[in-house]
């Protein structure tokens, strides 16, 4: 599995649009002919557990296949977004 070109992770919402934030808005748009849906699922609870834990700030996950993504175009409607670079 190339998790570079199998997940994306994108970051919206008050957290990039605002001086003040009550939680963190993220995406994660994943290739679902590659990634099962258990995978996903663990990969978002341990995300939201650790970044509670570390920094003590809400993540709100969304996940969206890139088949789901393309059907329903979510991207295009949101107005400012910063994707997370994946390091190799």
């Amino acid at each position: 599995m190339n998790l570079h070109s199998d997940f994306k992770i994108i970051l919206f919402g008050s957290f990039i649009n605002q001086q003040s934030y009550n939680d963190i808005d993220i995406i994660v748009l994943y290739n679902s002919n590659f990634i099962t849906s258990n995978k996903i699922l663990g990969f978002r609870e341990k995300l939201i557990s650790s970044f509670n834990k570390k920094y003590s700030i809400n993540l709100d996950i969304s996940l969206l296949s890139y088949v789901e993504n393309t059907l329903v175009d979510f991207l295009s409607k949101i107005n400012k977004y910063i994707e997370i670079e994946q390091e190799e």
